[in-house]
């Protein structure tokens, strides 16, 4: 069942990260977009809870858990789309997908005192060696920024990992604790991600991205996304209640893959023989950290 959920949760989230890219495309306001987002998961959440008498005898350390799970959460989200204005999907996506499994290999390791055998070493070391494949000099002509977006890139992906591992830690292995957690979660996403927007920008600025409220694609959007990265992340809690963090979290990986393929079609960013074999061997690595 966990195989299941973590495989529903990447395809949510795949669907979720390109719809990122298309607001980054049309020049859509990340922390305005990504606060509205986490809102409309806020209320999809609160209505399902709502309907089916949900929030139960839920420990108070759970919602502490997701306060701190919606600051990380808004944090990681805003820096995907900054970085995605820097740097192509193309190299984004693969790097995403490799540092995150690894990093959460090794707070498994370090911080949860997991065990791994030698084929899982080996796999650590083979994702340190995919980011090498898609950092050329050749690339740095091609993108805005290489370096910031880089960066940008390294730090979301970090905290994208220490997310899971919090949100893992959170709900153990009872799957009723996920609901609570999540709508929790992304209440406090939308408040922090509006005091970042608040922060962000200049009165004037303010104005402007604020008129993007009143058009109907804008409002559709964000409630789609809220609604997508719902179903996302409730398939990983449940994925990481029934099987563990690790596991879960390498399947859930693969949602990179949509993003990719989708950039390049709509989007004709560069692809080669270089890249192709970069994706191989990113997905050998997963194999090889969670065979």
């Amino acid at each position: 069942m966990s195989f299941t959920l973590a495989v529903l949760s990447a395809i949510f989230a795949g669907v979720y990260m390109f719809a990122q890219k298309v607001a980054v495309e049309r020049g859509m306001d990340s922390y305005l977009l990504t606060a509205f987002s986490a809102g409309a998961s806020f209320v999809f959440g609160a209505i399902i809870m709502s309907a089916t008498s949900s929030w139960g005898d839920i420990p108070t350390s759970v919602y502490g858990y997701a306060v701190f799970g919606g600051v990380l959460f808004i944090i990681f989200s805003v820096l995907r789309m900054e970085a995605l204005k820097h740097i192509d999907a193309t190299i984004f996506f693969p790097l995403y997908k490799v540092i995150g499994p690894a990093v959460t290999a090794l707070i498994g390791i370090f911080v949860l005192s997991e065990t791994i055998t030698t084929t899982e070493g080996i796999g650590i070391v083979l994702s340190c060696i995919v980011p090498l494949l898609l950092i050329t000099r050749a690339e740095n002509s091609r993108q805005k920024n290489l370096t910031l977006g880089l960066i940008l890139l390294a730090i979301g992906a970090f905290l994208a990992s220490v997310s899971a591992a919090v949100n893992a830690y959170a709900i153990g292995d009872v799957a009723s604790y996920a609901l609570p957690l999540l709508v929790v979660t992304h209440l406090f996403s939308f408040f922090f991600g509006v005091a970042l927007f608040l922060r962000k920008h200049k009165p004037s600025e303010m104005v402007q991205a604020l008129r993007t409220l009143s058009k109907p694609f804008f409002i559709f959007f964000s409630i789609g996304m809220g609604i997508v990265q719902f179903l996302a992340f409730y398939a990983l809690l449940l994925a990481f209640s029934d099987g563990g963090l690790s596991l879960a979290y390498a399947i859930n990986a693969h949602y990179f893959i949509i993003p990719v393929i989708l950039s390049i079609w709509f989007y004709g960013e560069h692809w080669n023989v270089q890249k192709i074999l970069a994706l191989i061997l990113s997905l050998s690595a997963v194999a090889l950290l969670y065979h």
